[in-house]
């Protein structure tokens, strides 16, 4: 029972590691977005669609 819970806290840990990576990725992807124009955003949008696919199939 201890380890299950130890490990629903590593797993839940763990995204949230890849929720602030991407969230801090993605801000500085809007500050180049500002500069360098919409190419940059067009790879954000479409790999956030990406990532959100590969969610919901996992």
């Amino acid at each position: 029972m201890a380890i299950s819970i130890l490990n629903n806290i590593g797993i839940v840990f763990f995204i949230f590691k890849i929720m602030t990576s991407l969230l801090h990725y993605y801000f500085s992807y809007i500050k180049y977005y500002e500069n360098n124009g919409s190419l940059i955003f067009d790879f954000v949008y479409s790999s956030s669609r990406y990532l959100n696919q590969t969610q919901i199939t996992v």
